[in-house]
């Protein structure tokens, strides 16, 4: 997507989900048996066009995992490097914006 239409779509999914621009990650799906599964995060269910760009929506929007908020492609990879180092059975903590709520979501990691 070019850098305008993206920019344009980050602030009208921003006025939409009212949070700021850049904050979270639309979930589109989940992995059955992944540890967001377990934890009770739900993927999108109804594709949507936004700006001529194909999106489910009606999922969850994950704000943090781990303490770690997320902003862009740096917070994932430093979620994933996180839970790469942690052990099994470890606890797992995500929030999310579902249905215009804050949801604290608890797991453990396989």
């Amino acid at each position: 997507m070019p850098p305008t239409r993206h920019l344009v779509a980050c602030v009208l999914l921003a006025e939409i989900f009212n949070v700021p621009c850049g904050a979270g990650c639309l979930v589109k799906t989940v992995a059955k048996n992944s540890p967001a599964w377990n934890a009770g995060v739900l993927g999108g269910d109804r594709p949507a066009t936004i700006q001529g760009q194909e999106i489910v929506v009606r999922g969850d929007l994950m704000l943090e995992v781990t303490g770690i908020g997320i902003r862009g492609v740096q917070d994932m990879a430093q979620i994933r490097d996180t839970l790469g180092t942690m052990k099994t059975g470890s606890p797992l903590a995500i929030s999310v914006l579902r249905a215009g709520k804050v949801i604290e979501l608890t797991g453990t990691l396989p």
